[in-house]
């Protein structure tokens, strides 16, 4: 393998900096630096910003420095000054992992700033995994300050609520991490669209926008306008960087294995290994772990990946941190600011399929986690069979100085890539739900626009957006007398946080079943198993992989056959072999199906897998264990994805809700399907049962758990204590003791549940309604 030596990332500084009282910083700041940074000296883009008027400016502040430069020590000041003013200030993470690592270092900070700063700061987080509550969402801030760490999406759907309003108001300052995300074509019009309408505000708040590749600077000054930017090159240490070309004839694996041998052969030393999928980290480390042998260290070569569960991560940052673990196999959610330090960084995979290469950012975020604190780092990029165009292209990105300007990602282009709907869409529609009586003129819509990252540029696909919108059996908003408007279905769908194909599909179905069946009997006997189907036809994220097969079908037949609760959708419309389903039909009238939406075999392939995960779920669900369902179906890892799985899915259960009692359906009873006011009775009252089976779903699902189904009785029947009922960390203290029967419950007593480390209180509980339930 031939190593081509790239410039370090950030040069060394030849002289000394200052230390922290050459700033001339008052009280509380120099007390509060010393107790979060004891001990340091400042960085170069720390003194920047602090003399650019972190501390003492409402001006907004672009910092833009490489990882390890300083910056989460000024975030925390920034989000500080504006909590001590009484205000709320916002920290926003890309990912739910970030959010939590940095509420927890905020709890342990705020208690340990609180003698220094004469007042306890309430610090509060809200994800996908925790919500704000609706007093909370109304409550003022409280009189000392609070800070609040969010990801985009979650903000994004607090904006979508009008009750929001005043909570949103108290809002002082707003810290946006790992900023470079606006130009990201996924997540990025999320981020763009709560920064543009908290700008929007009478009294907006201040923004903070930091990042290790933020790039040119200049639109982000005019957006954010008035803004400074504080820009930095000097890393601390620098970072050495090479290219790795294998050449033809060579074993890339080898090669890869040589190099890791290599590194970890030198005391101190760790690897982080960047792959493309997800299942080529277990294959990876499994391979690495053998070669590797005591090199390895005692856990061996482990994997990290966003479909491990919480607990799984936690465990590999541990290992890893601690070093029994000296290497861990990765995908691209260690890229973004997960606290795991390195020595060593090895990008084996430029590319995310043919023809899609990395970008020049993603991968020095890559390449930064290698070298924190003050061990020195090293990072290499192999490139296999590199040709001398694509080799010199590469080097000469990562070797420019700046890197180019973020482009909005709210900016309409001729194709979608993977999007189902114009990027403006879910942004537009977003916005006219924020006044669903008044609605907007198309003057207000592009004032909103201009107010973007890329205005004028945004505003030329306003007018297809909102034909896209308003046109075919969508039905999300209409125009009238000038005026843009949410349609009921639209605000559902926002208000739900519902993707828009979802959304359009779902209510596309319902309208399409009314028109077929006058006697409404599909409606009526729709079970539990055909909301999860739907669903699952319609998530855009298939959790459980597995590859259709003939056998697969038959299994699946086999198993609707004894299942008690019965499809009627999977009978009526998927079941059959080859030439005899009619999955065609259901996929397009939930209009969906990919690029093969009229290819019969690809439609039934596509919902006989979705069957798959329906039945997996389902099981799960009603308490069967995942070895036993991996058993059956020939799976793997179970028990690592179904955490963010069942999180998902929950989420979208919650978000249909709102759509089994939307106006358009009745509508389209009344003017379609020339409806009687009985027949009308009747399909509100079906829909009124399907509501009620979602929401016992959301019981059953959030509670997978042999011992799911007791403890939900438990919870519902017995009276609340003081300390409140057993909850789902009880349970899972239970069954990581082995307990997972309702019988083997019965054989406990309560020193035997205080012993495996439940309160008192909570055991006799247990205690007491496991008895009961005997004796019935």
């Amino acid at each position: 393998m031939k190593r081509i030596e790239l410039p370090k990332i950030g040069q060394e500084a030849h002289e000394s900096l200052p230390g922290w009282d050459s700033l001339r910083l008052g009280s509380p700041w120099r007390e509060t630096i010393a107790a979060l940074a004891p001990d340091s000296t400042p960085s170069e883009i720390q003194i920047k910003a602090i003399e650019a008027g972190l501390l003492t400016s409402r001006r907004n502040l672009l910092i833009s420095a490489p990882t390890n430069s300083g910056k989460s020590l000024l975030a925390y000041l920034a989000m500080l000054q504006g909590a001590l003013k009484g205000q709320r200030a916002l920290l926003l993470e890309p990912l739910r992992a970030i959010s939590q690592e940095k509420h927890d270092e905020l709890v342990h900070l705020a208690a340990q700033l609180a003698p220094v700063l004469g007042r306890s700061l309430k610090v509060t987080i809200t994800t996908g995994d925790y919500r704000l509550d609706e007093e909370a969402l109304q409550s003022p801030p409280p009189d000392e300050g609070e800070l609040v760490i969010a990801t985009p999406e979650r903000i994004e759907a607090i904006l979508r609520q009008p009750d929001a309003d005043a909570w949103l108001q108290s809002l002082g300052t707003v810290v946006v991490d790992e900023a470079h995300m606006l130009g990201d074509p996924m997540r990025g019009a999320s981020l763009e669209y709560v920064v543009t309408t908290l700008r929007c505000q009478a009294a907006p708040p201040r923004f903070i926008l930091m990042s290790a590749t933020l790039g040119e600077t200049a639109t982000l000054e005019r957006w954010l306008d008035p803004a400074d930017a504080v820009i930095s090159s000097v890393r601390r240490p620098a970072l050495r960087r090479f290219l790795g070309l294998i050449e033809k004839g060579d074993d890339a694996a080898a090669e890869l294995q040589d190099t890791v041998r290599r590194i970890l052969q030198e005391p101190g030393t760790s690897v982080l290994i960047f792959v493309y999928q997800t299942a080529w980290t277990a294959t990876l480390a499994k391979a690495l772990t053998t070669f590797l042998g005591d090199l390895a260290g005692t856990s061996g070569v482990l994997c990290y990946h966003s479909r491990l569960s919480s607990a799984t991560r936690a465990t590999v940052r541990a290992q890893f941190q601690n070093g029994t673990s000296r290497c861990v196999v990765t995908t691209a959610a260690l890229a973004m600011g997960v606290n795991l330090p390195a020595t060593h960084v090895i990008v084996r995979d430029t590319t995310t399929g043919p023809g899609s290469p990395l970008s020049t950012g993603t991968l020095l975020q890559m390449m930064g986690r290698a070298g924190r604190g003050t061990t020195p780092g090293e990072a290499i990029i192999l490139l296999q069979d590199g040709r001398e165009p694509d080799v010199t292209r590469l080097s000469e990105e990562l070797t420019a100085t700046t890197i180019p300007a973020l482009r909005s990602a709210l900016v309409s282009s001729d194709t979608f890539g993977n999007r189902r709907e114009p990027p403006l869409a879910e942004t537009l529609l977003a916005l006219l739900c924020r006044k669903p009586d008044d609605g907007f003129t198309m003057e207000t819509i592009e004032q909103f626009l201009r107010n973007s990252m890329n205005g004028e540029d945004a505003i030329d696909g306003c007018r297809h957006t909102l034909r896209w919108l308003s046109g075919g059996e969508r039905l999300l908003a209409h125009e009238q007398d000038g005026v843009w408007k949410a349609t009921r279905l639209g605000q559902a769908a926002i208000r739900g946080s519902l993707p828009l194909p979802m959304a359009c599909g779902i209510a596309s179905l319902m309208r399409d079943i009314m028109s077929v069946d006058p006697t409404d009997a599909i409606l009526r006997h729709m079970s539990k198993l055909d909301l999860l189907l739907v669903m699952e036809l319609l998530a855009s994220r298939p959790m459980l992989r597995k590859t259709f097969s003939e056998k697969l079908s038959e299994q699946i037949d086999q198993f609707t056959d004894k299942e008690e609760t019965k499809s009627i959708v999977f009978q009526k419309w998927v079941r059959g072999a080859a030439g005899f389903s009619q999955a065609q039909e259901i996929m397009g009238s939930l209009q969906c199906g990919g690029e093969q939406p009229n290819k019969p075999d690809h439609c039934r392939k596509t919902a006989y897998t979705a069957m798959l995960r329906v039945i997996v779920l389902w099981q799960r669900a009603n308490g069967a264990l995942t070895s036993d369902i991996e058993r059956r179906w020939d799976l793997r890892d179970l028990d690592e994805i179904q955490e963010q799985w069942r999180d998902d899915r929950l989420f979208l259960l919650s978000a249909m809700l709102p759509l089994m009692d939307v106006r358009c359906f009745y509508f389209h009873l009344k003017e379609s399907c020339e409806a009687s006011p009985d027949r009308i009775t009747h399909v509100k009252r079906a829909l009124q049962r399907l509501r009620a089976m979602i929401l016992q779903l959301m019981n059953q699902v959030g509670w997978c758990s042999p011992l799911g189904s007791l403890f939900c009785r438990m919870r519902s029947t017995l009276p609340k204590g003081k300390g409140g009922s057993p909850a789902k960390a009880t349970m899972l203290t239970l069954e990581a003791a082995g307990i997972t029967s309702a019988q083997m419950l019965t054989t406990l007593t309560t020193d035997d549940y205080v012993a495996l480390g439940i309160r008192k209180d909570l055991a006799a509980q247990i205690n007491s309604f496991a008895t009961r339930a005997r004796r019935r």
